[in-house]
């Protein structure tokens, strides 16, 4: 309804941000890994024919699942910062407003 306004939990916010931090740092540790074990297989389909073809299709995908991970991660630590900033945002803002009503007190 109109004019019922909304509140914000600043503190709900600041303890839900570490886990999009924790989340981000365990996909690119996954992602490391997986590159890493990936990496050190070589080119186990050979090179005839079929090896090529294989490596043809494969290959390209192998590098956009690497790039959608990296994206991945940077998206998760990016709501971490902006969780955080938004919790100080409004408690700045709340923090104002109480001020201006206080006379600048």
């Amino acid at each position: 309804m109109a004019g019922d306004g909304f509140d914000i939990d600043t503190d709900l916010l600041k303890s839900a941000a570490p886990t999009f931090h924790r989340e981000s740092v365990a996909l690119e540790q996954a992602a490391t890994k997986l590159r890493h074990t990936l990496g050190g297989l070589g080119e186990p389909w050979g090179s005839d024919e079929q090896g090529k073809k294989f490596e043809h299709t494969y290959a390209p995908h192998q590098a956009q699942i690497e790039k959608a991970a990296a994206a991945l991660v940077k998206g998760l630590s990016s709501i971490t910062k902006a969780m955080n900033d938004m919790a100080a945002n409004h408690e700045d803002a709340d923090h104002s407003a109480k001020s201006g009503f206080e006379g600048g007190k």
